[in-house]
């Protein structure tokens, strides 16, 4: 059968999510989120199990970083596993008799509230993991206690001194099922994108009303400082419904098109229900007024810049007063090459913007004559 690999060791929640995956694969524990996304992209693997987002503790950045390296993966299926924590030992005795509690440290974060209450003074001590708590535990004489699942507790054959011990009764994490295979689809869809937009005021607005418009609710929104660039981010969407519909299709076209770096991570069956994800766009009408609204908000800032523009030139011109020429044909020609490729990547008529950038020129040019003739007239 074909191999899954997930983080290990055995008994861990990635473990069980494996399992949830379905019996025609062969369960693969790895030491390392790393090590298993290296061997699933190298083809030694059919497929891999990533946490990718917890209701607690949030998204997982490990994650979220190596779905955006080369050779991307595709999202197959969404599995998403409620995370019970139990108190366990290897013989029941009452819980104030143990001498250390051992897990991970967010389980043991997760269930502070019960630790400090039922083993006051008893220390905490952290693993990497919490299946490899509850191995410590297995293979001890010691009268230690692990906090785990119950999952955890039947592979390493220990007792459940206390059920259910977790501060945050609605605790679940999220994984995907991730492969180099296109996903298959369903009823239950979602889609996952990548996406980064220029640094600059709206860039990100520019996407994410693309989404409104279409009345698509998104479920998840995530975003990943770029190592490259401090100031950059990536950021990543999920809302139901498949790329095979036109919306959808339409609404990756658009995002596309606004961003500097674009990748879907695939459309995938989902857990849940879609419930209200998909909702009325919004009239046509108020479509409109929010569009003229914006366009009012650029136009007084192209009005403004245009201003400084100005002022800027006459500095120029005054300058230029005691050199006896106003005309710089080398600087216009990089001037027009510079905003001719600023318009192409911007998706603008090119010759547009170069018409219009003459005529900027010659009304410039002719503001400096004026303000040279007047010089030469002053007494």
């Amino acid at each position: 059968m074909p191999e899954l690999g997930y983080l290990g060791p055995e008994g861990s929640y990635s473990h069980e999510a494996a399992l949830l995956a379905g019996e025609n694969y062969t369960p693969v524990a790895y030491p390392s989120l790393s090590a298993l996304w290296r061997d699933l992209q190298g083809g030694h693997l059919e497929a891999g199990i990533f946490p990718v987002e917890n209701s607690i503790e949030g998204t997982v950045g490990q994650v979220m970083d190596l779905f955006v390296k080369p050779g991307l993966l595709r999202v197959q299926r969404e599995i998403i596993l409620p995370i019970h924590h139990c108190l366990l030992a290897r013989t029941r005795r009452p819980p104030g008799e143990m001498e250390r509690v051992i897990s991970h440290f967010q389980a043991l974060a997760q269930c502070s509230r019960f630790l400090e209450q039922q083993l006051p003074g008893v220390p905490w001590v952290e693993t990497s993991s919490t299946a490899q708590a509850a191995r410590q535990v297995a293979e001890s004489e010691r009268p230690w206690a692990a906090v785990a699942g119950p999952f955890s507790a039947r592979i390493y054959h220990l007792e459940v001194l206390v059920d259910h011990i977790s501060d945050a009764p609605d605790n679940y994490t999220r994984f995907w099922l991730a492969g180099p295979d296109e996903p298959a689809r369903g009823e239950k869809c979602k889609t996952t994108l990548v996406f980064q937009v220029a640094n600059r005021p709206g860039a990100l607005y520019s996407v994410l009303r693309e989404f409104a418009w279409r009345g698509i609710n998104l479920t998840f929104i995530a975003s990943r400082r770029v190592r490259s660039n401090p100031e950059d981010y990536m950021f990543f969407v999920d809302f139901w419904g498949s790329q095979d519909d036109p919306v959808i299709a339409g609404v990756l076209q658009a995002v596309r098109s606004r961003s500097t770096f674009f990748a879907c991570l695939g459309s995938y069956i989902a857990d849940g229900e879609p419930g209200s994800a998909w909702l009325e766009p919004p009239p046509v009408t108020d479509l409109l007024q929010q569009c003229r609204r914006e366009i009012d908000t650029i136009d007084s800032q192209v009005v403004r810049l245009l201003g400084m523009r100005t002022r800027l030139v006459q500095q120029i011109g005054e300058l230029k007063s005691g050199l006896g020429w106003i005309r710089d044909s080398q600087r216009e020609a990089e001037v027009l090459r510079q905003v001719r490729e600023q318009a192409r990547q911007e998706g603008v008529d090119e010759n547009m913007v170069v018409q219009i950038y003459r005529l900027l020129m010659e009304q410039f040019v002719d503001m400096q004559a004026r303000m040279l003739a007047q010089e030469k007239q002053a007494p």
